[in-house]
């Protein structure tokens, strides 16, 4: 399941509109929002650019703390709940990575109950007891760079399955140009390569993957606003999103999921909607009931509902994460994540029956009741950045990769006295 790809979208004008100085921000998750958005944090400022900004910075801000308090008075008023939440007791065991850890930044778990970790040009596969294979990613002479992992799921043939995008060098006339390619990868869990070529040139980028209702692979393609179908031996077929009454901005689905009504569900940040559609093509959009926050992960859990991180992108001091219900009819129950640094993001359902979710420095479950508990991670080889669990006979894992400290992680839940059926 793709895990990183729910937050670049929000993220990256959030960076473009708030390029607050460290003062401002915590560090650290400043880079663990780098992170997310597939790419190296930025480090260390121009000083005569940093002093401007940083004066223009604190005159937006106490402007925006102004407005968000009279804002919060009348629209922020939406119909959600305090998620109770307790702080829960689990063994971490981390591996550091043995290679260049080249931006990795998404996982799954295959068919042979190992942990893949893409990023750019390699596919990493680690044990339960961390030992790692790396596998590169095959490339042609002219490749600038890539190819660059960004959505990654376990197929129902067996196989590993995961969008890229690779950048070339193409001879245009006289000059030399840097064109890019957007692709999809078959990959036994031994490492056998077989690639498809994705149309629509640059534009492609293929983003988040799932297994639909249909034992078919679809991934979703934000810059042409389609999503795709691809069958297991390789036969493409893109469906447009329609133009809506809320068709302003342009849709850009981003995270993906298979529903427990037989259609896919994704979300589109930047319309502030949660949407479905059918396997033959036929669309279906649900607007967030909160104003001021944008979908970003979506998982569907045991219960038959849809699970959706949601960001705060509003006017005014950010107000945290929450993690929304959605049923398959479209209507919302949201939960607040107290964490203050609780932005949410990057959720799946575990093989427990609950949800999991990155939350600020934490990793974080809740139950189909709503009910949290959060993890709290060693932060001595970075913070959490995606999230995938897996189980065998016995015990149960939540595995996730760290950041800066190029580390895998796994944490084993222990016995919890809110969920006692959850974990022997």
């Amino acid at each position: 399941m793709t895990i990183h790809a729910d937050v670049r979208d929000y993220f990256e004008r959030e960076a473009a509109r708030h390029p607050a100085p460290p003062s401002l921000r915590s560090t650290a998750l400043a880079e663990a929002r780098e992170l997310a958005l597939g790419r190296r944090p930025r480090r260390g400022f121009d000083k005569p650019s940093f002093q401007w900004a940083s004066g223009l910075v604190a005159a937006l801000i106490a402007v925006a703390i102004v407005v968000g308090l009279l804002y919060s008075r009348t629209a922020l008023k939406p119909p959600h709940s305090p998620a109770t939440m307790t702080i829960g007791s689990a063994t971490t065991s981390e591996y550091p990575i043995p290679t260049p850890a080249n931006s990795l930044n998404i996982v799954t778990v295959g068919s042979d109950g190992n942990l893949f970790v893409g990023g750019v040009g390699q596919i990493l596969k680690v044990t339960q007891s961390g030992t790692f294979t790396t596998y590169t990613i095959p490339a042609a002479a002219n490749t600038v760079s890539g190819p660059t992992v960004r959505g990654i799921a376990t197929g129902p043939d067996g196989n590993i399955w995961f969008t890229a995008f690779t950048e070339f060098s193409e001879r245009q006339g006289l000059t030399t140009a840097t064109v890019k390619e957007g692709k999809v990868f078959k990959m036994t869990t031994s490492g056998r390569f077989t690639e498809y070529a994705v149309p629509n040139g640059a534009y492609s980028w293929p983003e988040a993957i799932t297994v639909g209702p249909d034992g078919n692979l679809w991934f979703t393609e934000p810059f042409t606003g389609m999503v795709a179908k691809m069958t297991t031996s390789g036969v493409l077929t893109e469906y447009a999103m329609p133009a809506s009454a809320y068709d302003t901005p342009a849709a850009r689905p981003l995270a993906i999921t298979a529903g427990s009504d037989g259609k896919l569900w994704f979300t589109e940040p930047r319309k502030k909607m949660v949407a479905n559609m059918t396997t033959s093509g036929q669309f279906a959009e649900f607007r967030l009931p909160s104003a001021g926050y944008e979908p970003t992960g979506i998982a569907t859990g045991q219960d038959g509902n849809l699970w959706v991180t949601e960001v705060w992108s509003g006017v005014g001091p950010d107000l945290g994460g929450r993690v929304a219900k959605v049923t398959p009819s479209g209507t919302f129950t949201e939960y607040t994540v107290p964490n203050p640094n609780g932005f949410a993001y990057g959720i799946t359902a575990g093989q427990d029956g609950n949800l999991w979710f990155i939350a600020g420095n934490n990793v974080a479950r809740m139950t189909t009741a709503g009910v949290l508990t959060e993890y709290t991670i060693p932060a001595s080889h970075g913070w959490p950045a995606q999230i995938a669990t897996s189980k065998s006979v016995t015990s149960f894992y939540v595995w996730f990769f760290q950041y800066p400290g190029a580390f895998i992680g796994v944490l084993t839940p222990g016995r919890d006295p809110l969920c006692p059926s959850c974990y022997p």
